[in-house]
């Protein structure tokens, strides 16, 4: 939702697009990010979730705040998908066989640590394409 703000902000010129990507964004810091742990949670209905983000919501959201931060140019937005790449490679990663996994590597409700098997619909397409147009 984020990135299709930003685009449709840098398409069609609307300022209306560019704030309602920017409020998306706004929201999701301030009730499914803590600022402590840097870390997301999953999910948002009528409160915040326990459950964790996982390797997707990281990816898309980092997606979604480049985006937004070349459509407005405020730092905070590029900042701020900085230090989630970073919470990303810590919690995901796979230092031995490459990759990211789907969930944490501390999450005990998970018996198997699995990654996706489709490359298009993994968290690793999105960083890919960050990479590549950088």
């Amino acid at each position: 939702m984020i990135s299709g703000f930003s685009k449709g902000y840098q398409l069609l010129k609307e300022k209306q697009y560019l704030q309602l990507g920017a409020q998306a964004a706004g929201f999701i810091e301030k009730e499914m990010y803590d600022e402590t742990t840097k870390t997301l949670r999953r999910s948002y209905r009528e409160g915040v979730s326990e459950v964790h983000g996982f390797a997707d919501d990281y990816a898309f959201l980092i997606q979604g705040l480049l985006d937004l931060y070349e459509a407005s140019l405020n730092s905070k937005w590029l900042l701020w998908a900085n230090e989630l790449q970073e919470t990303m490679d810590t919690l995901f990663w796979d230092e031995e066989g490459g990759s990211y996994f789907s969930t944490e590597k501390n999450d005990k409700s998970v018996l198997l640590r699995l990654k996706e098997g489709k490359f298009l619909l993994s968290s690793f397409f999105p960083l890919l394409f960050i990479l590549c147009t950088e």
